[in-house]
């Protein structure tokens, strides 16, 4: 029989304690119950990173639970419950090793949000802006204004935790508003190195701010014109100034939004009547995975023109035209003026002006 010496053994319990820890350090636990939610409801979530990795989960009673492997650092995942409102997502704020535990009320307009000790940092301040909001909208004050100041007061007390990045870049960064642009940008420069490290929100934040400082010296102007370079599903560049000389229907969209793909008819309607008399329709996806953007575009027919840079929320073409929110619409004309600027709803004011044009 072979006698197996402490010495010899140490190193193997040593290897294992070690790479328990390291896998508990990569998952994370999100549980929680839905008041409102049925027997057997679908849960959703979703991450900051790539919102088209979306996973779900189904409930028991109104109960959920999800053990996920968050990619390195901080970022911040969305919940939400498609059956009682497609609109509504609760962000939290969360890495590998996180627990994280939600109740969120029947009418969809209380929650709290418990566990370690970054999801009680996380209840805290939602429950505070909570109370200020409610607090001046009963007296008709301004509540949005107080509660701004109550995130940026927040962000200067907390300034080494990493959840201030992501106060920032939700409730006080628009991409899109210049004077709270700048307010969320002052609000960044309070953040320490601590609270930056390993922390997505400030990769977010960082590239809005690289191209924050002029944008709004041009943006809407009737001139106003961003050139860029993107590449098509072939890898071939296209470039705004490509269409010069033609009317062009840019649309900012992505394989994995909602909105977007409903409103592809209607889109599809738009381009169908004019490209006999000159519209160009260029398609420009904030998709991360290309073959989930190239499978998108031929399952709902989009026979047009696609580009993308497939950097997602870094998009730098989705910055330079001030992309915080898809669908997003824009028409040129032929001598690459806008003439309709980040249109939100239905094409009908561009189809409109389409055929008063053309």
């Amino acid at each position: 029989m072979r006698i197996i010496t402490l010495p010899l053994l140490l190193p193997v319990i040593v290897f294992i304690m070690v790479a328990n820890t390291v896998f508990a350090q990569q998952t994370a636990e999100i549980s929680g119950s839905f008041e409102g939610a049925k027997e057997n409801s679908k849960i959703c979530i979703w991450s900051d990173r790539d919102p088209s990795k979306m996973d779900s989960c189904r409930t028991t009673g109104n109960k959920f639970k999800f053990t996920i492997k968050p990619e390195k650092g901080w970022a911040v995942y969305f919940v939400g419950c498609p059956s009682l409102s497609r609109d509504y997502s609760l962000p939290l704020f969360l890495k590998g090793g996180s627990k994280i535990h939600v109740t969120v009320s029947k009418e969809l307009n209380k929650f709290t949000i418990s566990g370690d000790s970054n999801a009680e940092e996380q209840n805290r301040y939602y429950k505070g802006a909570d109370s200020i909001y409610r607090a001046f909208a009963q007296v008709g004050d301004k509540a949005s204004e107080h509660t701004t100041n109550y995130g940026v007061q927040w962000v200067k007390d907390h300034h080494n935790s990493p959840f201030s990045a992501a106060i920032i870049r939700l409730y006080l960064s628009s991409g899109s508003i210049e004077a709270e642009d700048k307010v969320a940008k002052a609000c960044y420069s309070f953040l320490s190195q601590q609270a930056k490290k390993d922390n997505y929100e400030c990769e977010l934040l960082e590239s809005q701010f690289s191209w924050l400082d002029d944008k709004y010296e041009v943006v809407g102007q009737p001139g106003f014109v961003k050139d860029f370079v993107i590449r098509d599903t072939l890898g071939h560049e296209i470039r705004f100034n490509d269409f010069k000389g033609s009317w062009l229907l840019m649309d900012f969209w992505a394989s994995w939004c909602g909105p977007c793909r409903e409103n592809v008819p209607e889109l599809r309607e738009v381009y169908e009547k004019y490209k006999g008399k000159g519209l160009k329709v260029l398609s420009i996806s904030v998709d991360t995975d290309p073959e989930k953007w190239k499978k998108a575009i031929q399952s709902l027919g989009m026979e047009w023109l696609h580009g993308s840079d497939l950097k997602g929320q870094l998009s730098g073409v989705a910055h330079s035209y001030r992309i915080n929110a898809i669908p997003r619409y824009f028409l040129f004309a032929p001598d690459g003026k806008v003439v309709i600027w980040r249109k939100t709803d239905n094409l009908g004011a561009i189809a409109d002006k389409l055929k008063e044009a053309l």
